[in-house]
């Protein structure tokens, strides 16, 4: 779809600044003093729409013979009539057209006057942005493939041109609008926790202990696997130079919080957690955040930091 999709004028006002005489021999083309309009862009809105714009548009005409008003857009040339202007040297033009909001982009449209002879007047050019609305007060719902609408998804991360959400049963897809989901070979069938972007790659971490690494989003790497039930990583952050994973460990009758850390992704080391993690029996660590020269662990009774 186009930005501007639909013209329609909305009843033409003429305020008049002269009349009187025809058209000379040969006639001149009209001109156009000044062009305004308003808004000059709108909110996207994915499930279709469009807004009103507002113009007002002031000519002079030698010969008093202009007869159409002329938009050039995106979507082609629209000519529209303008009525009760017959012998009018000068004067003021008001009226509007739709302009779809359907698509994000930088779009121009060409405001331009014809008259009886069909000469053409000079074109002002004038731009429109459709932008997203990152106010987050308004949200959309997407479908991932059928083959995963039964999965649950618990965590999402974005590279700069990809989204990749992850999930339950090793659930992976990727999306490059937030709108289309396409499925991801995923090497686990492990439960998927969260996802984060850490520079050149995608890095997941789960059940079992699992870390999974990507590049893209589309092909998946297993870096690391316990194979124990009991072991979790809830999350996982990037401070720009390391990764940090938490979560629970089960080495044996009591679940243990656990900090991984990592420079590259692929080999992962215990990071020693403070002595008095435990504020009682069955603590977890469920998040990490970093702020570059710390990251900050969240779990029961405890916030600490790495």
């Amino acid at each position: 779809m186009k930005a501007i999709s639909a013209v329609l004028m909305l009843g033409l006002a003429l305020a008049c600044g002269g009349g009187g005489g025809g058209s000379s021999s040969g006639g001149s083309p009209p001109t156009i003093v000044s062009f305004g309009y308003a808004p000059t862009s709108a909110l996207y809105k994915q499930n279709g729409g469009s807004v009103p714009v507002a113009g007002t548009l002031t000519f002079s005409d030698p010969d008093g013979d202009i007869t159409t008003l002329r938009l050039t857009t995106p979507d082609g040339v629209f000519d529209t009539p303008i009525q009760g202007v017959s012998g009018i040297k000068s004067g003021t033009l008001e009226g509007g057209f739709q302009v779809g909001d359907t698509q994000v982009g930088h779009f121009t449209f060409q405001v331009a006057l014809l008259d009886s002879m069909g000469h053409v007047s000079n074109s002002y050019s004038c731009p429109f942005d459709v932008i997203a609305d990152d106010s987050a007060a308004s949200w959309s719902q997407h479908p991932v493939p059928a083959a995963l609408s039964a999965e649950t998804f618990r965590g999402v991360a974005w590279s700069g041109s990809t989204f990749v959400a992850v999930g339950t049963h090793g659930a992976i897809v990727r999306s490059a609008d937030g709108s289309t989901w396409t499925q991801c070979a995923s090497p686990t069938g492990a439960g998927l926790f969260r996802a984060v972007w850490a520079g050149t790659q995608f890095v997941a971490v789960g059940d079992q202990g699992t870390i999974l690494t990507s590049p893209d989003g589309a092909a998946w790497t297993q870096r690391r696997s316990t194979g124990v039930a009991g072991d979790i990583l809830y999350g996982v952050a990037w401070s720009g130079a390391r990764l940090v994973a938490v979560g629970v460990t089960q080495p044996g009758a009591w679940i243990t919080p656990v900090a991984l850390y990592s420079a590259d992704g692929t080999s992962w080391a215990a990071a020693a957690t403070p002595a008095n993690v435990l504020t009682f029996p069955d603590s977890k660590l469920f998040d990490v955040a970093s702020s570059g020269p710390n990251f900050q662990a969240v779990g029961d009774g405890t916030c600490q930091q790495i």
